[in-house]
C-alpha cells in the first residue's frame, strides 16, 4: 500500500477490530479504532491526518454511520471513506488455512490509498 497511512476503523465487534488492526499494522499503517460513531468522530476531531475512514454501516452512537460520514466530510474534505456491512467476513483473509492471503478489505484499502 505504499507509504504508511492512517486508517480509522469504526467496528462494533472487538475481534473484528483486532483482525483489521493486525492486518493494517503488519502492512506498516497506523490504525485508529472506534466502536461507536461518537468515538470515531472524536478521533476525527483529534487527528488531523486520517487517510481513510472505514465504517461498519451498523455502527451506532448518537448518530449512525451516515451521520458520521456527513460529519467526517466537514472535518476532512476529501477524506476517502468506505462504509460497508459484514465486516466480520470482509476482514478475514481470503484463505486463512494457507496463511499470507490478504483479506478483501486490505485489497480494497490498497486501491483507496494508492493516490493519497
Amino acid at each position: 500500500m505504499g507509504a504508511a497511512k492512517t486508517i480509522l476503523a469504526v467496528v462494533t465487534r472487538e475481534d473484528t477490530r483486532d483482525e483489521i488492526r493486525a492486518q493494517l499494522e503488519s502492512a506498516g499503517h497506523r490504525f485508529l479504532a472506534a466502536s461507536t460513531t461518537d468515538q470515531a468522530y472524536a478521533l476525527l476531531q483529534e487527528h488531523r491526518k486520517v487517510d481513510v475512514l472505514l465504517a461498519d454501516v451498523m455502527a451506532r452512537g448518537t448518530f449512525d454511520a451516515t451521520g458520521l460520514v456527513d460529519r467526517a466530510r466537514t472535518l476532512h474534505p476529501g477524506l476517502r471513506m468506505l462504509v460497508t456491512t459484514d465486516l466480520d467476513r470482509f476482514a478475514r483473509p481470503a484463505n486463512q488455512d494457507t496463511g499470507g492471503a490478504e483479506s478483501p478489505m486490505i485489497a480494497i484499502l490498497r486501491t483507496l490509498l494508492e493516490d493519497t
